[in-house]
């Protein structure tokens, strides 16, 4: 089993990816299936949607990541203007996570 800062780590990564990625529209719905695939594929785990928006949360308040929500008619994007791992992340961030 993977220890969890990597668990962690490897969700950051796999959301700044699927954010970069400007072709296409990203519903929460639509990242956590992309990122349950790639722990699928890895690891043999998911995760669910309050894990995500945690994620989310915690790039857009804890590290300032340029993450915005835009609707467009019934459904909410998320967007980012850098990437985000680009971002450091503290020793007192994994410990508030139990990582």
């Amino acid at each position: 089993m993977m220890p969890k800062n990597k668990d962690f780590a490897l969700r950051i990564e796999i959301i700044d990816e699927c954010l970069r990625n400007q072709y296409r529209k990203w519903t929460l719905q639509k990242l956590i299936d992309a990122i349950n695939d790639k722990l699928k594929d890895r690891y043999g785990k998911s995760i669910g949607k309050r894990t995500i928006q945690d994620d989310i949360k915690y790039l857009k308040f804890d590290k300032m990541a340029p993450i915005e929500k835009r609707k467009e008619g019934q459904n909410i994007f998320f967007i980012i203007a850098t990437q985000i791992t680009q971002l450091k992340i503290c020793q007192s961030t994994m410990k508030k996570f139990h990582i």
